[in-house]
C-alpha cells in the first residue's frame, strides 16, 4: 500500500517551488490573463505582496494612533466609539423612516381612485419638502429650544445655534450630532402631515393643503411637541409618549377630524340613506404601502432611543408583536362581520397596531404588546363603520387608525407600563395620560378648525364640482397617472381621462377608436355579425 500524501489546500495546486518554476517559465502577458488565473489557480500568488503592503500600512496606522492617544484614558476612546455607533444607527433609523414616507404615498394613492393618484403622490412629496423647510426655519427651535418656557420653546432659528446644548442636546460623543438629530425629528414630523393628507383626499385644493401644512407643522405640531418632548408642562407633569402616539398620530388625527367636518364628504358618498362605497383603485399599492410603513416603523421606534443599546432589540420585538396581533384581530373581526377577510381592513389593523404601540414600546412586556395590538386592531375595524355612520368620509381610514389608535396607545401607556402603569397598582400615570389626551385634543380641534375655516373663507379649500368629477389629477395637476389606459367600468370601457364627463370626449383621431369606446356587448355583437357575413359570402 502506498503511503498517503498530505492533504493539499485547493488554492495550492502544487508545492511552492513548482509554482515558482511555473511563474518563471510563463510569459508575462499570459500570466496576467484572468482566464489563466482561473485555469492554473495562480492568482493567489499575487495576494502575497498585497497582503504584506496592507499589513505594513495597518501597523503604521495603529502605531500612529497609539502615539496620538498617549495620555488619554480608555473611557474617552470608548465614548467616542459609542458616539459614532449611535450616530450610525440614527442615520439608518432616519433612512427607515424615509421608507415609511414611500409607504404612506403608496397607501394614500392605493386607497384613492385612479383619477386622484397623481394628487395623492404629489401631496406626499410636497409634505416632505414643506415640513423640512418649516422645521429648519423655526419649527425645530420651537420644540427643542431651551430658552423658552413650558408652553413654547425658543432657540436660534435656521439651526443657527453655536452649540447643540441650546436645543437640549449633549455635546458629541455623549450626545448626537445636531445634524442627524434634526434630520430624524424632521422625518417624524412629516408623518403628521401625511396622516392629514390621507383623510381629506380626493376633494381638497392642492395649494390650500400646503398652506394648512405650514400652520400645522410650524405651530400646532411644534407646540404639542414642546409640551411632551421638549421639556414642556406635560413632560414635567409626567405624561409619557415615547415615539409619537400623541405627538404624531393624535395631532394628525385631530387635524384630519376638523378638516373632514369642514370639507364634507366626497361627491356620491352619502347621497342616499345607504353609504356608497368608493373603493380605491389599487389594493396592491395599499398592501405595498403597509409593508413599507411596517418596515419604516422600526426606524421610528428604534430610533427614538437615540442610541444603539440593549433596549433597541426589545423595542423592535414588541412593535412587531403589536402589529402582528392587530392584523390578526382585524382579520377575525372582518370575518365575523361579513364572513370575508377584507384585505383593506387587515392593512388598517396592522397600521393601528403600529400606532398604538409607539407611545409605550420602551416600557412594556411582550404580553402587553399582544394585548395593545389586539385591541387596536379591533377598534380600527369597528370605528371605520362608525365614522361612516356619522358621515365623516375618510378614504384611507386615518381617523380609525391614527386618531383612535393614537388615543388608545396613549391610554395603554398608563395601563401597561411596567413600572408605573395601572397593572402595577398605580393610577398617577394613567391620570396624566388622560389629562394629556384632553389638553391636546381640545387644542388641536380649536386650532385646526380655525385654520381650516380661514383657508376656506379666503381660498375656497375644496375643488369645484367639475374638478372633483374629472379628478384632481386633471383639475389640480393637468396630468394623469395612467395616461392612455382604458379602465373597465360597469357596462363597458371607459377612457382614463373621460370619467363620466361629456366635456372630455374621446377623439376619433386618438389611438382609442370609437369601437373601443363602445360597450363590451356591442363590440361582441359587431364581431359576431361580421363573422356571419363572411360565412355567407364564402
Amino acid at each position: 500500500m502506498s503511503k498517503p500524501t498530505a492533504p493539499v489546500f485547493p488554492f495550492f495546486p502544487k508545492l511552492f517551488p513548482d509554482v515558482v518554476s511555473q511563474i518563471s517559465k510563463m510569459p508575462l502577458q499570459r500570466l496576467l490573463t484572468l482566464t489563466n488565473f482561473q485555469k492554473n489557480s495562480l492568482g493567489w500568488v499575487f495576494c502575497i505582496p498585497l497582503t504584506a503592503i496592507l499589513v505594513l500600512i495597518s501597523h503604521g496606522a495603529v502605531s500612529a494612533e497609539v502615539a496620538n492617544t498617549v495620555g488619554e484614558t480608555v473611557p474617552v476612546t470608548m465614548s467616542k466609539l459609542q458616539g459614532s455607533i449611535n450616530t450610525l444607527w440614527m442615520i439608518l433609523a432616519t433612512l427607515l423612516v424615509a421608507i415609511a414616507y414611500g409607504g404612506f404615498a403608496f397607501l394614500n394613492a392605493g386607497f384613492s381612485r385612479y383619477k386622484n393618484v397623481v394628487n395623492a403622490l404629489a401631496i406626499n412629496l410636497l409634505t416632505l419638502i414643506v415640513t423640512t423647510f418649516v422645521f429648519w426655519s423655526f419649527g425645530f427651535a420651537l420644540i427643542f429650544g431651551t430658552e423658552g418656557n413650558e408652553i413654547v420653546g425658543s432657540g436660534a432659528w435656521f439651526l443657527g445655534a453655536k452649540t447643540a446644548e441650546i436645543y437640549g442636546l449633549k455635546p458629541f460623543p455623549d450626545g448626537l450630532p445636531l445634524s442627524i438629530f434634526f434630520l430624524f425629528e424632521t422625518a417624524l414630523a412629516g408623518i403628521t402631515a401625511m396622516i392629514v393628507a390621507g383623510a381629506i383626499a380626493e376633494r381638497v385644493k392642492f395649494r390650500d393643503f400646503l398652506i394648512f401644512t405650514v400652520f400645522l407643522m410650524g405651530i400646532a405640531y411644534s407646540l404639542v411637541g414642546h409640551w411632551i418632548w421638549g421639556g414642556g408642562w406635560l413632560n414635567k407633569m409626567g405624561f409619557h409618549d415615547f415615539a409619537g402616539s400623541t405627538v404624531i398620530h393624535s395631532v394628525g388625527g385631530w387635524a384630519a377630524f376638523s378638516g373632514l367636518a369642514i370639507l364634507g364628504p366626497r361627491m356620491g358618498k352619502y347621497e342616499t340613506k345607504k353609504t356608497n362605497k368608493l373603493p380605491g383603485h389599487s389594493l396592491s399599492w395599499a398592501f405595498l404601502g403597509c409593508l413599507m410603513i411596517w418596515l419604516g416603523w422600526f426606524g421610528v421606534t428604534g430610533g427614538s432611543v437615540f442610541a444603539l443599546n440593549q433596549k433597541v432589540p426589545s423595542i423592535l420585538l414588541v412593535v412587531n408583536l403589536a402589529a402582528v396581533s392587530a392584523g390578526f384581530v382585524a382579520m377575525l373581526t372582518s370575518w365575523l362581520q361579513t364572513k370575508k377577510s377584507d384585505l383593506s381592513l387587515i392593512i388598517r389593523g396592522v397600521l393601528a397596531g403600529l400606532v398604538a404601540i409607539s407611545g409605550c414600546c420602551n416600557a412594556i412586556s411582550t404580553v402587553s404588546a399582544i394585548w395593545i395590538g389586539a385591541i387596536a386592531g379591533l377598534l380600527a375595524v369597528l370605528f371605520i363603520g362608525w365614522f361612516d355612520r356619522v358621515r365623516l368620509d375618510d378614504p384611507v381610514g386615518v381617523l380609525s387608525v391614527h386618531l383612535i389608535g393614537g388615543l388608545w396607545g396613549t391610554i395603554a401607556t398608563g395601563i401597561f407600563d411596567n413600572k408605573t402603569g395601572l397593572i402595577t397598582g398605580q393610577f398617577l400615570l394613567l391620570l396624566n395620560q388622560l389629562i394629556g389626551i384632553a389638553a391636546v385634543g381640545v387644542f388641536m380641534i380649536i386650532f385646526s378648525f380655525v385654520i381650516w375655516t380661514l383657508i376656506k373663507a379666503i381660498f375656497g379649500l375644496r375643488v369645484g364640482l367639475e374638478g372633483e368629477l374629472h379628478g384632481l389629477d386633471i383639475s389640480e395637476h393637468g396630468i394623469t397617472a395612467y395616461n392612455g389606459f382604458v379602465m373597465e367600468s360597469v357596462g363597458g370601457l371607459t377612457p382614463i381621462y373621460d370619467d363620466d364627463s361629456e366635456d372630455l370626449p374621446v377623439s376619433s383621431e386618438s389611438e382609442l377608436s370609437q369601437e373601443e369606446s363602445k360597450p363590451v356587448n356591442e363590440i361582441q355583437e359587431t364581431d359576431s355579425n361580421d363573422i356571419e357575413e363572411s360565412k355567407q359570402k364564402n
